[in-house]
């Protein structure tokens, strides 16, 4: 993994945009939380490299599109915390670990916040997919929450840049 400044500088002026995927859990000590249970498996070194990387690429402008972890990984690195596990919340929440045969199923229901650029895009709800446990708890410096499913942040985006972070998998098939 790349622990240059330069190198992660060069990295950034090569795209026009970044694409943050799903993954693994971010390890609870880079937003301040000591490990709870619930937590899975994290990689320090993936997080702290990817945390960067956003840092980076926010600084630069550039537009990104975050999905699931990398929605989580956006937050974190704009100063925000997420809950280690749903189960931790301190508000009832549906099951997001959909648990259908297909994942190009559809799971639950979010709405859209209005005013919102993914709003104007997507309307006021959509079904989604579903596979996480986690979630934002708090929300990072710049960002406003673009959708929900309950109390849950299921979408972000950035108040001024081309930044979009959703919770559900835009990148699977639709239902035939």
């Amino acid at each position: 993994l790349v622990k240059s400044k330069s190198a992660l500088e060069e990295y950034v002026s090569f795209c026009d945009g970044f694409l943050f995927c799903g993954g693994n859990d971010i390890t609870p000590l880079l937003f301040g939380q000591e490990p709870a249970y619930g937590i899975r498996k994290t990689d320090i070194a993936l997080d702290i490299f990817q945390i960067r990387l956003m840092q980076n690429i926010l600084q630069k402008d550039k537009p990104v599109l975050a999905i699931c972890r990398g929605m989580q990984v956006l937050n974190v690195a704009c100063g925000g915390s997420i809950y280690q596990d749903l189960n931790l919340t301190d508000f009832e929440t549906i099951n997001h670990m959909q648990t259908s045969i297909s994942r190009k199923d559809i799971s639950h229901k979010v709405k859209f916040t209005p005013n919102t650029r993914i709003h104007r895009i997507l309307g006021d709800f959509a079904f989604t997919n579903s596979f996480h446990h986690q979630a934002i708890k708090t929300l990072g410096e710049g960002l406003v929450i673009a959708a929900v499913a309950g109390e849950t942040i299921e979408a972000i985006e950035h108040r001024t840049l081309p930044v979009f972070g959703v919770q559900w998998h835009p990148e699977l098939p639709e239902q035939d």
